[in-house]
C-alpha cells in the first residue's frame, strides 16, 4: 500500500512542476514576442538589404508613348504610261537601282516619230509661206503668174474649140448618115476583114516557124548529147591507147594481160552502144545529115578502139616488138586526133544550139506580135461593123443624149477655163499689190497652229518613253516586251528616304509635336535601338478603325543596318519632359488605387514610416515627386513588419493571451 501512495505522490509533484513550467513559458512568450518583432523591424530599417534602399535625387525626366507601324519610303511612285502602245523594250527589272531620268519602258514609236517629222515639215512650210508673204513677190513669181494668165487664156480657147466640136457632132447625129458615108463605112469594114485574114495567116505562119525552130533546137540538143558522148569515148580511147603504150613500154604481166583483155571487152561494148545510137538516130524522121555523119564517125571510132584493144591484148600476151610499140604510138596519136575532132564537133554543135535558141526566141516574139495583130484586126473589124450599123440605123436617142451631155460638159469646161483666167489674173494682181494685213495675220495663225501641232506631236512621242522621276529602286514591273500596254507600268521607291509610319492613339497624340525625338526598334533587329525625329502628324484621324488613331511619321537614322521597306517598327515617343525635378524609382511608389493616393516607405533613423507623396510625370524607370519628400531622403523598397506600440503596456492582443487572475 505504501509504495502505491508514494507513487501517486510522485506523479502529482511531476504534474505540478510541468504546470509551472508551462505557465512560465506562456508568460515569456506573451511578454517577449512583441519586443522581438520590434527589434526585427528596427534592424531592417537600420540595416536594409543591398538594393532595397534608394535615395530621392534631382534629375531630368521625359515621358512618352509607344506605337507600332512600318518602315515606308517617303517617296514612291506608281509610274504609268502616258499613251497606249506596244512595248518595244523593258530596261529594268525588280530590284534594279535607277537614276532620275533613266529610261524604264520604251513603247514602239515609229508612227509617232513620223508624226513629229510631218509636223516639223508643216511648220517649215507655214513659216516659209509667212516669210514669202512678208517679203512680197519677186520678179520671177510675177513672170510666172503672167505665164499662168496666158496659159489660162489658151485653155479658154481650147475649151471653146472643144465646145464647137461637140456641137458639130450633135448636129451630125441629128442630121443622120448620107449614102457616101455608108459606102465609106462598108469599104472600111471590107478592108478591116481583109486585114484580119492577113493577120490570121501571118499568125499561122509564125506558129509554124516557131514549131520548126523548136524542133531544130531539140534535134541539136540530142546531137549535143551525142557529141559529148563521142568526146568522152574519144577521151576514153586516148586514155586506153596511152595506157596500152605505157604497158608495152613497161612489159606485160599477168595483171596487165587481164586488164588488156577487159579493155578489149569494154571497147566491144562501146562499139555495140555506138551502133545502137547510130541506128536510132538514122530511124528518126527529120534528122539532119551531119548528125548521121557524126554517128557514123562515132561507130568508126568505136571499131578502131576495138581493134586497138584487141591488138593490145594480143601484144600483151606475146610481148611488145618495136613495130608494136610504133603502132601503139600511132594509135595514141590517132586517139588524140579523134579527141580534138570530137571536141571541135561539140563546140560547133554548141554554137548551133545557141543560134537555134535565138531563132526560137525570135519565133516566139513573132508569134506574140502576130497574135497582137490578129486581136487588133478583130477590134478594127468590130469597130467597122459598129460604125456601119450606126450609120444604117441612124443615131439613137441615147447617143443624141450623150452628145448633148458632151455639149453641156464642153460649155462647163469653157466656164471653168474662163474662171481659171480670172483666178490667174487675180493672183497676178495680188502678187503685184503684195499681201494684205489679213493674209499675213492668217499666215501667222497658221504658223502658230503648226507650231502647236509640232509640240503636241513631240509631247506624244515623249509619252512613249517612261523615265524615272527620281533616284530609287524598282519594286514592280507590270509590262513585258511585245504586249499592248497602257496605264500602270512600274513602281519606283526612293530607298534613301525611308521613314517610320506609326498609328498613335488619340490619348497620346496631344503630347506630340514635330521635332520631338524618338527611339525606334525593328522586329528584325529587336536589340538595336535607332534614333528618330518626329517629322509630321496627320491633321485628320484614320477612318474605318474602332480605335481613333493618327498617322505619325518619323525620320530614321538607320546607321549600317540594311533596312527594307515594309519592316515592322516599334517606337517610343517623348510626350513630355521635366528638368531639375525630384525623382525616385517607380518601384519605390506604393499606389492605393481606390483612394487615389501614393505612398513611399521613408527611412527615419531606425524606423521605416509609410509616407504619402504627390507624383507628377513618370517614365518607365522614374517618377517625379512634387510633394512629400526632399532630396536625399532614403526610401525602403519591400515589405515592412507593422510597428508595435508598448508605451501604454502590452497591446490588447497580447493582454488577451495572459492567464486570468
Amino acid at each position: 500500500m505504501e509504495p502505491e501512495k508514494k507513487s501517486k505522490r510522485t506523479r502529482w509533484i511531476v504534474l505540478a512542476v510541468a504546470a509551472v513550467v508551462v505557465v512560465a513559458a506562456a508568460v515569456w512568450v506573451v511578454n517577449e514576442r512583441p519586443l522581438a518583432q520590434l527589434r526585427q523591424s528596427r534592424a531592417l530599417a537600420a540595416n536594409p538589404e543591398s538594393g532595397q534602399t534608394v535615395t530621392a535625387f534631382i534629375g531630368d525626366l521625359s515621358a512618352g508613348a509607344t506605337a507600332s507601324g512600318r518602315v515606308l519610303p517617303r517617296r514612291e511612285a506608281h509610274l504609268a504610261l502616258g499613251i497606249a502602245g506596244q512595248v518595244e523594250k523593258v530596261y529594268v527589272q525588280v530590284g534594279d537601282e535607277v537614276q532620275a531620268g533613266d529610261v524604264l519602258i520604251q513603247l514602239e514609236a515609229s508612227s509617232l516619230e513620223r508624226a513629229v517629222r510631218s509636223a516639223e515639215q508643216t511648220l517649215v512650210i507655214q513659216e516659209a509661206n509667212l516669210a514669202e508673204l512678208r517679203q512680197g513677190a519677186s520678179d520671177e513669181e510675177i513672170t510666172a503668174a503672167q505665164a499662168s494668165v496666158t496659159q489660162a487664156e489658151a485653155g479658154v480657147l481650147q475649151a471653146r474649140a472643144s465646145l464647137a466640136q461637140a456641137k458639130a457632132n450633135l448636129t451630125e447625129l441629128r442630121k443622120g448618115a448620107s449614102d457616101e458615108e455608108i459606102a465609106a463605112a462598108q469599104a472600111s469594114l471590107d478592108s478591116a476583114k481583109a486585114s484580119l485574114a492577113n493577120a490570121q495567116a501571118g499568125l499561122v505562119s509564125a506558129k509554124s516557124a516557131l514549131t520548126k525552130a523548136r524542133l531544130s533546137r531539140d534535134t541539136l540538143a540530142d546531137a549535143d548529147v551525142t557529141a559529148e558522148a563521142n568526146l568522152k569515148s574519144a577521151q576514153a580511147g586516148l586514155s586506153s591507147a596511152q595506157a596500152q603504150l605505157d604497158a608495152l613500154l613497161e612489159g606485160a604481166d599477168a595483171e596487165t594481160i587481164e586488164q588488156a583483155r577487159l579493155n578489149w571487152e569494154q571497147a566491144k561494148n562501146s562499139l555495140w552502144n555506138a551502133q545502137l545510137e547510130r541506128d536510132a538516130v538514122r530511124s528518126r524522121p527529120g534528122t539532119p545529115g551531119y548528125v548521121k555523119d557524126q554517128m557514123d564517125i562515132a561507130v568508126a571510132n568505136a571499131e578502131i578502139a576495138v581493134r586497138l584493144a584487141e591488138i593490145n591484148y594480143l601484144q600483151a600476151q606475146e610481148g611488145a616488138t618495136d613495130e608494136v610499140i610504133a603502132a601503139a604510138r600511132a594509135s595514141v596519136a590517132a586517139a588524140e586526133a579523134q579527141v580534138a575532132s570530137a571536141q571541135a564537133q561539140l563546140d560547133d554543135i554548141d554554137d548551133q544550139i545557141a543560134q537555134a535558141e535565138a531563132t526560137v526566141v525570135q519565133a516566139e516574139a513573132a508569134v506574140k506580135q502576130a497574135e497582137a495583130g490578129v486581136l487588133q484586126a478583130q477590134a478594127a473589124v468590130t469597130q467597122a461593123e459598129a460604125n456601119l450599123a450606126t450609120l444604117l440605123a441612124g443615131a439613137s436617142e441615147e447617143k443624141i443624149a450623150a452628145a448633148e451631155a458632151q455639149v453641156a460638159q464642153a460649155e462647163a469646161g469653157v466656164r471653168q477655163a474662163e474662171a481659171q483666167v480670172e483666178q490667174a489674173k487675180a493672183n497676178l494682181a495680188t502678187l503685184i499689190e503684195g499681201a494684205s494685213e489679213e493674209k499675213i495675220a492668217i499666215a501667222e495663225a497658221q504658223v502658230a497652229q503648226a507650231r502647236i501641232a509640232l509640240e503636241d506631236a513631240q509631247a506624244t512621242l515623249a509619252k512613249a518613253t517612261l523615265v524615272a522621276p527620281f533616284d530609287g529602286i524598282v519594286t514592280e514591273v507590270y509590262v513585258a516586251v511585245g504586249e499592248w500596254a497602257s496605264g500602270l507600268a512600274v513602281d519606283l521607291m526612293d530607298s534613301s528616304s525611308l521613314e517610320v509610319v506609326l498609328d498613335v492613339d488619340e490619348i497620346d497624340i496631344g503630347g506630340l509635336a514635330v521635332g520631338q525625338q524618338a527611339t525606334v526598334t525593328l522586329e528584325t533587329w529587336p536589340d538595336e535601338e535607332l534614333s528618330g525625329e518626329l517629322v509630321s502628324i496627320a491633321p485628320k484621324a484614320k477612318s474605318g478603325a474602332e480605335i481613333v488613331t493618327y498617322q505619325v511619321r518619323l525620320s530614321l537614322n538607320a546607321g549600317d543596318l540594311p533596312i527594307r521597306s515594309g519592316m515592322t517598327a516599334n517606337a517610343e515617343l517623348v510626350t513630355a519632359s521635366r528638368e531639375n525635378v525630384l525623382l525616385v524609382p517607380n518601384r519605390a511608389i506604393i499606389a492605393d488605387r481606390q483612394a487615389g493616393k501614393y505612398y513611399v516607405n521613408l527611412v527615419q533613423g531606425d524606423t521605416v514610416v509609410k509616407t504619402e507623396v504627390t507624383i507628377g510625370l513618370r517614365d518607365k524607370n522614374y517618377t517625379e515627386i512634387t510633394s512629400g519628400l526632399d532630396e536625399g531622403d532614403q526610401l525602403f523598397i519591400g515589405e515592412v513588419s507593422e510597428k508595435l506600440d508598448f508605451s501604454q503596456g502590452p497591446p490588447e492582443e497580447i493582454r488577451r493571451l495572459r492567464p486570468h487572475d
